[in-house]
């Protein structure tokens, strides 16, 4: 049985199977994004998108190894396909939760019945008030 782990050696320029695994994502679909559900081969060590290589929550294996340690037959089309639209999704989402936070601006005279905003509205028909003597005199 091989080690799930992987770690570069800074001293050497190499790579220590024994050790922390890098991370790598390659996946038969060719993106190489994190999909939350991957599955490392037991053999090189890569990480592949689970749903690309026909497995779900319900069927992992206890070993596994990739299309390229073990060579069989994937649909290397639909699982481009369905990661494509995964990522057109989440895309749209992130749009469409930056149009629902955007701050709502308000022109200075629809802003009148907020107290806090009262002398903005004092200051402008200042001049239209009677004023009082002793403001006049200096």
């Amino acid at each position: 049985m091989y080690s799930n782990k992987l770690k570069f050696d800074k001293d050497e320029d190499t790579f220590d199977p024994n050790t922390d695994d890098q991370g790598i994502i390659r996946c038969i679909c060719g993106f190489d994004e994190d999909d939350g559900f991957t599955i490392q081969c037991e053999n090189c060590l890569v990480w592949q998108h689970a749903v690309c290589v026909n497995i779900n929550q319900d069927n992992v294996p206890d070993e596994y190894l990739c299309e390229e340690c073990n060579p069989r037959k994937l649909d290397v089309k639909a699982a481009s396909e369905y990661q494509r639209q995964r990522l057109d999704n989440e895309q749209k989402a992130a749009n469409d939760s930056k149009k629902k936070t955007k701050p709502i601006k308000y022109k200075r005279s629809q802003i009148t019945s907020d107290s806090s905003n009262s002398a903005l509205v004092d200051k402008r028909n200042r001049k239209n008030l009677p004023r009082s003597k002793s403001y006049h005199q200096k």
